[in-house]
């Protein structure tokens, strides 16, 4: 009798050291994916009073958080995107999903608006929905980017483009007008587009819009409809400036 009481004892001990240390191990799992709390941590700020959402991760603010609630980004500057409206240096997004609409003045892109040379991009699973309205040149992951490289994988476009210059489904413009390094190129692979893309006088595409520099572009296609008043325009490739670069379809 001692004995079986003693087994008793011991199991109900054994079950709730197994319980607690159960119970420890998802308190710890909780606190690892909703983290303490701390300013250190936040991702974005909304402040209504002020009208202003601040994204802590890229250091942008804009003063339009109503527009934004209501699913518009206007942002009537020179540079927008939903992730970086400019950058200079390193950028890898992977994973992003723009559902917003944007209407600005300057170089846009879905993701990305502007990058200055040396800038190396990668963009790898991305998505725009967003319908995007501007001046000047828009992309539906990047809208310009000046060098040094880019390279764009399993990205897709569903947003309708309006714009006065350079447009297209994936990247608007790649190379800038001076001398451009040996070694820029810009790669996309396995990107879609799907959206409307309309321009009143220049370089409309598909996939790519102009062209100053190298260009590699693999298994890629277009479904959506190319509208140019004045310029060239193609479904995959608009135009290349510079005669001794190479555009690789």
């Amino acid at each position: 009798q001692n004995k079986e009481q003693a087994m008793k004892v011991l199991k109900s001990r054994l079950y709730e050291m197994k319980l607690q240390e159960q119970e420890e191990a998802s308190g710890e799992e909780r606190r690892n994916k909703i983290g303490t709390g701390d300013r250190a941590e936040k991702i974005r700020t909304y402040n209504y009073p002020q009208n202003r959402v601040t994204d802590h991760r890229i250091g942008f603010t804009l003063q339009k958080l109503d527009r934004i609630i209501e699913g518009d980004i206007d942002a009537g500057g020179l540079y927008c995107g939903s992730v970086s409206m400019w950058t200079a240096g390193n950028i890898t997004v992977e994973n992003v999903y723009n559902k917003v609409n944007i209407t600005n003045g300057g170089r846009t892109g879905g993701i990305l608006g502007y990058g200055e040379t040396d800038t190396v991009a990668t963009f790898i699973n991305c998505r725009n929905d967003g319908n995007i309205k501007a001046t000047d040149i828009i992309g539906g992951i990047a809208g310009y980017v000046r060098d040094d490289s880019v390279t764009i994988t399993d990205c897709v476009n569903y947003g309708n483009f309006e714009t006065e210059n350079y447009a297209a489904g994936i990247i608007g413009r790649f190379g800038k007008n001076e001398a451009v390094a040996p070694d820029s190129v810009v790669t996309i692979t396995g990107c879609v587009n799907y959206g409307k893309i309309v321009s009143a006088k220049s370089q409309t595409a598909g996939i790519l819009g102009f062209l100053v520099g190298k260009a590699v572009i693999t298994n890629c296609e277009n479904h959506g409809e190319i509208v140019n008043n004045n310029g060239f325009s193609g479904g995959i490739f608009g135009m290349s400036r510079k005669p001794d670069y190479a555009c690789s379809i």
